[in-house]
Protein backbone atom coordinates (compact mmCIF):
# COMPACT_ATOMS: atom_id res chain seq x y z
CA UNK A 1 0.00 0.00 0.00
CA UNK A 2 1.02 3.00 -0.83
CA UNK A 3 -0.22 6.79 0.45
CA UNK A 4 -0.42 10.23 -1.81
CA UNK A 5 -0.86 12.09 1.91
CA UNK A 6 -2.61 15.62 1.40
CA UNK A 7 -3.10 18.62 3.24
CA UNK A 8 -3.24 22.35 3.49
CA UNK A 9 0.24 22.24 6.27
CA UNK A 10 1.32 20.57 8.91
CA UNK A 11 2.77 23.22 11.00
CA UNK A 12 -0.14 24.70 12.69
CA UNK A 13 0.61 24.13 16.70
CA UNK A 14 -3.16 23.54 17.10
CA UNK A 15 -2.91 20.71 14.58
CA UNK A 16 -0.05 18.76 16.33
CA UNK A 17 -1.71 15.18 15.61
CA UNK A 18 -1.19 15.70 11.71
CA UNK A 19 2.78 15.02 12.60
CA UNK A 20 1.40 12.17 14.25
CA UNK A 21 -0.20 10.93 11.81
CA UNK A 22 2.21 10.80 9.07
CA UNK A 23 4.27 9.49 11.87
CA UNK A 24 2.03 6.53 11.80
CA UNK A 25 1.70 5.90 8.14
CA UNK A 26 5.38 6.97 7.79
CA UNK A 27 6.26 3.46 5.79
CA UNK A 28 3.28 4.01 3.60
CA UNK A 29 3.75 6.99 2.11
CA UNK A 30 4.70 7.81 -1.17
CA UNK A 31 4.47 11.31 -0.83
CA UNK A 32 3.32 14.21 0.86
CA UNK A 33 1.47 17.14 -0.74
CA UNK A 34 1.22 20.65 0.75
CA UNK A 35 1.23 24.46 0.15
CA UNK A 36 4.36 24.60 2.48
CA UNK A 37 6.11 21.69 1.61
CA UNK A 38 9.76 22.72 1.86
CA UNK A 39 9.38 22.17 5.07
CA UNK A 40 10.98 19.35 7.09
CA UNK A 41 8.13 16.43 8.30
CA UNK A 42 10.89 14.33 9.85
CA UNK A 43 11.19 11.65 6.97
CA UNK A 44 13.83 11.83 4.53
CA UNK A 45 12.64 8.88 2.59
CA UNK A 46 9.21 10.48 1.71
CA UNK A 47 8.81 12.79 -0.93
CA UNK A 48 7.70 16.25 -0.56
CA UNK A 49 5.53 17.85 -3.47
CA UNK A 50 4.30 21.32 -4.03
CA UNK A 51 0.54 20.85 -4.71
CA UNK A 52 0.21 24.16 -6.80
CA UNK A 53 2.06 25.68 -9.51
CA UNK A 54 3.23 28.80 -8.20
CA UNK A 55 3.78 30.94 -11.11
CA UNK A 56 0.02 30.61 -11.81
CA UNK A 57 -1.24 31.12 -8.87
CA UNK A 58 -3.95 33.17 -8.30
CA UNK A 59 -3.12 34.52 -4.62
CA UNK A 60 0.66 35.78 -6.35
CA UNK A 61 -1.34 37.85 -8.78
CA UNK A 62 -3.82 39.07 -6.06
CA UNK A 63 -3.46 42.72 -4.41
CA UNK A 64 -3.92 40.86 -1.41
CA UNK A 65 -0.92 38.84 -1.44
CA UNK A 66 -1.01 38.12 2.33
CA UNK A 67 -4.90 37.33 3.06
CA UNK A 68 -5.00 35.42 -0.35
CA UNK A 69 -2.47 33.14 0.27
CA UNK A 70 -3.23 32.51 3.99
CA UNK A 71 -6.83 31.98 3.15
CA UNK A 72 -5.46 29.69 0.71
CA UNK A 73 -3.28 27.66 3.10
CA UNK A 74 -6.56 26.71 5.05
CA UNK A 75 -7.82 25.75 2.07
CA UNK A 76 -10.62 28.77 1.87
CA UNK A 77 -12.42 29.78 -1.05
CA UNK A 78 -13.61 33.20 -1.48
CA UNK A 79 -13.89 35.58 -4.35
CA UNK A 80 -10.56 36.26 -5.01
CA UNK A 81 -9.54 32.78 -5.24
CA UNK A 82 -11.22 31.32 -8.61
CA UNK A 83 -8.42 29.34 -9.98
CA UNK A 84 -6.44 26.34 -8.41
CA UNK A 85 -3.43 25.72 -10.79
CA UNK A 86 -2.07 22.27 -9.82
CA UNK A 87 1.44 22.01 -10.25
CA UNK A 88 2.62 19.11 -12.80
CA UNK A 89 4.16 17.29 -9.73
CA UNK A 90 1.23 16.49 -8.35
CA UNK A 91 -0.55 15.60 -10.85
CA UNK A 92 1.94 13.14 -11.67
CA UNK A 93 1.75 11.66 -8.19
CA UNK A 94 -2.23 11.01 -8.78
CA UNK A 95 -1.34 9.63 -11.74
CA UNK A 96 1.32 7.53 -10.72
CA UNK A 97 1.26 3.18 -10.67
CA UNK A 98 2.92 3.56 -7.40
CA UNK A 99 -0.30 5.36 -5.68
CA UNK A 100 -2.41 3.46 -4.45
CA UNK A 101 -4.15 5.40 -2.07
CA UNK A 102 -5.20 9.37 -2.02
CA UNK A 103 -6.01 10.95 1.70
CA UNK A 104 -6.97 14.16 2.00
CA UNK A 105 -7.16 15.94 5.23
CA UNK A 106 -10.01 18.69 5.56
CA UNK A 107 -13.34 18.74 3.39
CA UNK A 108 -12.92 22.24 1.79
CA UNK A 109 -9.14 21.81 0.96
CA UNK A 110 -9.66 18.32 -0.43
CA UNK A 111 -12.73 19.56 -2.80
CA UNK A 112 -9.84 22.23 -4.95
CA UNK A 113 -8.37 18.77 -6.16
CA UNK A 114 -12.14 17.45 -7.12
CA UNK A 115 -11.70 18.14 -11.09
CA UNK A 116 -8.68 16.08 -10.82
CA UNK A 117 -9.70 13.46 -8.67
CA UNK A 118 -12.69 12.38 -11.20
CA UNK A 119 -9.69 11.49 -13.65
CA UNK A 120 -8.57 8.33 -11.36
CA UNK A 121 -10.35 5.33 -10.23
CA UNK A 122 -7.68 4.94 -7.18
CA UNK A 123 -9.62 5.07 -4.21
CA UNK A 124 -9.88 9.10 -2.15
CA UNK A 125 -10.60 9.43 1.59
CA UNK A 126 -11.20 12.50 3.05
CA UNK A 127 -10.69 13.52 6.21
CA UNK A 128 -13.24 15.64 7.77
CA UNK A 129 -12.60 17.31 11.24
CA UNK A 130 -15.24 19.48 12.60
CA UNK A 131 -15.18 23.31 11.01
CA UNK A 132 -14.87 21.68 7.37
CA UNK A 133 -18.53 20.19 7.94
CA UNK A 134 -20.02 23.48 10.00
CA UNK A 135 -22.09 24.15 7.51
CA UNK A 136 -22.77 27.57 8.64
CA UNK A 137 -19.45 28.55 10.14
CA UNK A 138 -18.62 32.05 10.59
CA UNK A 139 -15.67 34.13 11.12
CA UNK A 140 -15.00 35.26 14.60
CA UNK A 141 -14.16 38.68 13.32
CA UNK A 142 -17.41 39.42 11.12
CA UNK A 143 -20.05 36.96 12.17
CA UNK A 144 -22.38 37.90 9.36
CA UNK A 145 -19.82 36.43 6.85
CA UNK A 146 -20.25 32.97 6.56
CA UNK A 147 -16.91 30.39 5.91
CA UNK A 148 -18.20 28.52 3.14
CA UNK A 149 -20.13 29.75 0.04
CA UNK A 150 -23.28 28.84 -0.94
CA UNK A 151 -22.08 25.22 -2.98
CA UNK A 152 -20.32 24.60 -0.35
CA UNK A 153 -23.36 21.99 0.66
CA UNK A 154 -24.12 21.08 -2.93
CA UNK A 155 -20.23 20.33 -3.86
CA UNK A 156 -19.82 17.96 -0.99
CA UNK A 157 -22.71 15.41 -1.48
CA UNK A 158 -21.58 15.61 -5.43
CA UNK A 159 -17.80 14.66 -3.78
CA UNK A 160 -19.67 12.24 -1.32
CA UNK A 161 -20.00 9.84 -4.59
CA UNK A 162 -16.48 9.75 -5.55
CA UNK A 163 -14.84 9.75 -1.86
CA UNK A 164 -15.08 8.10 1.43
CA UNK A 165 -15.31 10.30 4.53
CA UNK A 166 -13.38 9.59 7.45
CA UNK A 167 -14.61 11.26 10.68
CA UNK A 168 -12.83 12.37 14.06
CA UNK A 169 -15.79 11.29 15.52
CA UNK A 170 -19.66 10.61 15.65
CA UNK A 171 -20.66 14.34 16.07
CA UNK A 172 -18.36 14.82 12.84
CA UNK A 173 -20.41 12.06 10.77
CA UNK A 174 -23.86 13.37 12.53
CA UNK A 175 -22.98 16.54 10.36
CA UNK A 176 -22.51 14.84 7.34
CA UNK A 177 -25.62 12.63 7.47
CA UNK A 178 -27.42 16.11 8.00
CA UNK A 179 -26.71 17.38 4.85
CA UNK A 180 -27.54 14.06 2.86
CA UNK A 181 -23.98 12.18 2.70
CA UNK A 182 -24.54 8.14 2.68
CA UNK A 183 -23.71 6.93 6.38
CA UNK A 184 -22.36 4.34 4.09
CA UNK A 185 -19.86 6.38 2.85
CA UNK A 186 -18.74 7.84 6.23
CA UNK A 187 -16.16 5.77 9.09
CA UNK A 188 -15.65 7.41 12.17
CA UNK A 189 -11.94 6.85 13.04
CA UNK A 190 -10.53 9.26 16.35
CA UNK A 191 -7.45 10.99 16.18
CA UNK A 192 -4.77 9.06 18.69
CA UNK A 193 -2.71 10.83 21.24
CA UNK A 194 0.01 9.36 23.44
CA UNK A 195 -1.08 7.09 26.35
CA UNK A 196 1.71 7.17 29.25
CA UNK A 197 2.36 5.96 32.25
CA UNK A 198 -0.49 7.38 35.01
CA UNK A 199 1.23 10.74 36.05
CA UNK A 200 0.92 10.79 40.35
CA UNK A 201 -0.43 14.40 40.16
CA UNK A 202 -1.46 13.86 43.90
CA UNK A 203 2.58 14.15 44.46
CA UNK A 204 2.63 17.52 43.09
CA UNK A 205 3.87 20.46 44.95
CA UNK A 206 1.60 23.16 42.70
CA UNK A 207 -2.00 22.52 42.01
CA UNK A 208 -1.89 23.86 38.33
CA UNK A 209 -4.97 23.82 36.31
CA UNK A 210 -4.50 23.99 32.98
CA UNK A 211 -6.01 24.61 29.08
CA UNK A 212 -4.63 24.17 26.03
CA UNK A 213 -6.25 25.14 22.64
CA UNK A 214 -6.91 27.84 20.18
CA UNK A 215 -8.36 30.96 22.14
CA UNK A 216 -12.17 30.49 20.37
CA UNK A 217 -15.61 31.09 21.70
CA UNK A 218 -16.30 27.67 21.38
CA UNK A 219 -13.69 26.69 23.64
CA UNK A 220 -14.51 28.87 26.05
CA UNK A 221 -11.13 30.65 27.31
CA UNK A 222 -12.67 33.54 28.63
CA UNK A 223 -15.39 31.96 30.49
CA UNK A 224 -12.54 29.49 32.04
CA UNK A 225 -11.34 33.12 33.56
CA UNK A 226 -14.40 33.57 34.93
CA UNK A 227 -14.91 30.36 36.67
CA UNK A 228 -11.67 30.12 37.99
CA UNK A 229 -11.72 33.90 39.50
CA UNK A 230 -15.20 32.80 41.12
CA UNK A 231 -13.51 29.07 42.63
CA UNK A 232 -10.64 31.43 44.07
CA UNK A 233 -13.22 34.03 45.95
CA UNK A 234 -14.70 30.34 47.36
CA UNK A 235 -11.80 29.29 48.73
CA UNK A 236 -10.14 27.68 45.38
CA UNK A 237 -6.07 27.22 45.92
CA UNK A 238 -4.53 26.51 42.48
CA UNK A 239 -2.47 28.12 39.47
CA UNK A 240 -4.08 28.77 35.90
CA UNK A 241 -2.03 27.94 33.60
CA UNK A 242 -2.95 28.98 29.34
CA UNK A 243 -1.48 28.08 26.40
CA UNK A 244 -2.74 28.76 22.57
CA UNK A 245 -3.78 31.76 20.51
CA UNK A 246 -6.58 32.94 18.72
CA UNK A 247 -9.21 36.18 18.43
CA UNK A 248 -9.98 35.39 22.10
CA UNK A 249 -6.90 36.19 23.48
CA UNK A 250 -6.31 39.24 24.18
CA UNK A 251 -9.76 39.22 26.09
CA UNK A 252 -8.34 36.99 28.41
CA UNK A 253 -5.17 39.33 28.79
CA UNK A 254 -7.96 41.74 30.21
CA UNK A 255 -9.55 39.43 32.32
CA UNK A 256 -6.39 38.28 33.89
CA UNK A 257 -5.40 42.06 34.09
CA UNK A 258 -8.74 42.69 35.90
CA UNK A 259 -8.33 39.97 38.22
CA UNK A 260 -8.12 40.04 41.88
CA UNK A 261 -5.96 36.75 41.22
CA UNK A 262 -3.66 37.64 38.08
CA UNK A 263 -0.99 36.90 39.86
CA UNK A 264 -1.65 33.14 39.81
CA UNK A 265 -2.53 33.21 35.80
CA UNK A 266 -0.43 32.76 33.37
CA UNK A 267 -1.49 32.76 29.61
CA UNK A 268 2.10 31.36 27.62
CA UNK A 269 0.60 32.06 24.29
CA UNK A 270 1.23 29.47 21.33
CA UNK A 271 3.27 26.91 22.35
CA UNK A 272 5.03 23.57 20.71
CA UNK A 273 4.71 19.92 21.67
CA UNK A 274 7.04 19.83 23.71
CA UNK A 275 5.75 22.70 25.95
CA UNK A 276 2.61 20.86 26.08
CA UNK A 277 3.39 17.63 27.77
CA UNK A 278 5.54 19.52 30.10
CA UNK A 279 2.34 21.21 31.15
CA UNK A 280 1.10 18.02 31.05
CA UNK A 281 3.07 16.43 33.22
CA UNK A 282 2.75 19.32 35.85
CA UNK A 283 -0.95 19.65 35.82
CA UNK A 284 -3.89 18.35 38.37
CA UNK A 285 -6.67 19.64 36.23
CA UNK A 286 -6.96 20.26 32.71
CA UNK A 287 -10.23 22.58 31.69
CA UNK A 288 -11.80 23.90 28.94
CA UNK A 289 -15.53 25.41 28.84
CA UNK A 290 -16.76 23.97 25.52
CA UNK A 291 -20.53 25.32 24.20
CA UNK A 292 -21.77 26.95 21.01
CA UNK A 293 -19.56 29.78 19.54
CA UNK A 294 -21.83 32.47 19.29
CA UNK A 295 -19.62 33.91 16.59
CA UNK A 296 -18.30 31.31 14.67
CA UNK A 297 -21.41 29.12 15.35
CA UNK A 298 -18.61 26.10 15.65
CA UNK A 299 -18.99 23.50 18.28
CA UNK A 300 -15.97 20.87 19.80
CA UNK A 301 -15.86 18.18 16.79
CA UNK A 302 -13.39 15.85 19.12
CA UNK A 303 -11.17 17.90 20.92
CA UNK A 304 -7.62 16.65 20.97
CA UNK A 305 -6.42 18.78 23.67
CA UNK A 306 -8.90 16.88 26.32
CA UNK A 307 -7.97 13.62 24.75
CA UNK A 308 -4.12 14.30 25.61
CA UNK A 309 -4.87 15.21 28.59
CA UNK A 310 -7.01 12.00 29.62
CA UNK A 311 -3.91 9.71 27.87
CA UNK A 312 -1.72 11.39 31.29
CA UNK A 313 -4.43 10.59 33.75
CA UNK A 314 -5.46 14.49 33.98
CA UNK A 315 -9.42 14.66 35.18
CA UNK A 316 -10.81 17.45 32.49
CA UNK A 317 -13.67 19.99 33.37
CA UNK A 318 -15.48 21.52 30.33
CA UNK A 319 -18.97 22.29 28.80
CA UNK A 320 -21.11 19.36 27.32
CA UNK A 321 -21.07 20.50 23.80
CA UNK A 322 -20.59 18.60 20.12
CA UNK A 323 -18.44 15.82 21.04
CA UNK A 324 -17.44 16.39 24.54
CA UNK A 325 -20.11 13.93 25.85
CA UNK A 326 -18.67 11.15 23.40
CA UNK A 327 -15.37 11.78 24.75
CA UNK A 328 -16.26 12.18 28.52
CA UNK A 329 -18.83 10.29 30.58
CA UNK A 330 -19.82 12.64 33.06
CA UNK A 331 -18.64 11.90 36.62
CA UNK A 332 -16.75 8.81 35.57
CA UNK A 333 -13.78 10.49 33.47
CA UNK A 334 -14.24 13.74 33.54
CA UNK A 335 -16.92 16.49 34.89
CA UNK A 336 -19.28 17.82 32.05
CA UNK A 337 -20.95 21.10 32.80
CA UNK A 338 -24.13 22.78 31.13
CA UNK A 339 -22.44 25.75 28.32
CA UNK A 340 -22.32 29.05 30.18
CA UNK A 341 -22.84 27.74 33.75
CA UNK A 342 -20.04 29.91 35.53
CA UNK A 343 -20.94 28.68 38.70
CA UNK A 344 -21.24 24.88 38.03
CA UNK A 345 -17.43 25.09 36.59
CA UNK A 346 -16.09 26.79 39.57
CA UNK A 347 -18.18 23.96 41.70
CA UNK A 348 -16.27 21.18 39.78
CA UNK A 349 -12.82 22.99 40.28
CA UNK A 350 -13.63 22.99 43.78
CA UNK A 351 -15.07 19.83 43.45
CA UNK A 352 -11.82 17.81 42.17
CA UNK A 353 -9.43 19.73 44.03
CA UNK A 354 -10.26 19.12 47.62
CA UNK A 355 -11.57 15.89 46.85
CA UNK A 356 -8.17 13.85 45.90
CA UNK A 357 -10.18 10.70 46.11
CA UNK A 358 -12.47 11.33 43.26
CA UNK A 359 -9.44 13.39 41.41
CA UNK A 360 -7.44 10.28 41.20
CA UNK A 361 -10.13 7.80 40.60
CA UNK A 362 -11.47 10.40 37.81
CA UNK A 363 -8.11 10.60 36.34
CA UNK A 364 -7.38 6.79 36.28
CA UNK A 365 -10.91 5.96 34.37
CA UNK A 366 -9.42 9.06 31.71
CA UNK A 367 -6.54 7.39 31.09
CA UNK A 368 -8.19 3.67 31.09
CA UNK A 369 -10.41 5.60 28.57
CA UNK A 370 -7.41 6.81 26.30
CA UNK A 371 -5.33 3.75 26.42
CA UNK A 372 -8.58 1.54 25.35
CA UNK A 373 -9.70 3.76 22.73
CA UNK A 374 -7.92 6.73 21.75
CA UNK A 375 -3.98 5.84 21.80
CA UNK A 376 -1.85 5.98 18.78
CA UNK A 377 -1.40 2.89 18.09
CA UNK A 378 -5.02 2.01 17.98
CA UNK A 379 -5.40 5.02 15.59
CA UNK A 380 -2.87 3.40 13.26
CA UNK A 381 -4.40 0.11 13.09
CA UNK A 382 -7.98 1.54 12.22
CA UNK A 383 -6.51 3.56 9.56
CA UNK A 384 -4.51 0.67 7.92
CA UNK A 385 -7.59 -1.52 8.18
CA UNK A 386 -9.53 1.51 6.57
CA UNK A 387 -7.48 2.04 3.75
CA UNK A 388 -6.71 -1.83 3.17
CA UNK A 389 -10.25 -3.16 3.06
CA UNK A 390 -11.13 -0.79 0.60
CA UNK A 391 -8.28 -0.93 -1.64
CA UNK A 392 -8.66 -4.62 -1.84
CA UNK A 393 -12.00 -4.36 -3.63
Amino acid sequence: MSILFLMPSCNNPSELWMQRMIDELADNIYAIGSWDCEDNYGHDKIKYINVEDHDKSIYKKSTNKILSKLLYKLGVKNKMIKRFDYSKQIINAINDDSVSIIFIHFLNYALLFENILYTTNKPVFVHCHGWDVTWDMRYYDNPNKKMHDNRYISDTLEFSKRVTFIANSNTTKQKLVDIGVDENKIIVKYLGVPVHECYKHNDINEFNIIYIGRFIDFKGPDIVIKAYNIAMDQGLNANLIMAGDGPLYKECLRLKSESKFKDRITLLGAIDGKKGEELRSEASIFTAHNCYGKNTHQEEAYGVSLVEAMGCGIPVITGKSGSTSEIIDNGINGILVEPGDVIGHANAFLKLRYNSELRTSIGYNAWLKAKNKYSIEQEKNKLMNIFYKVNIK
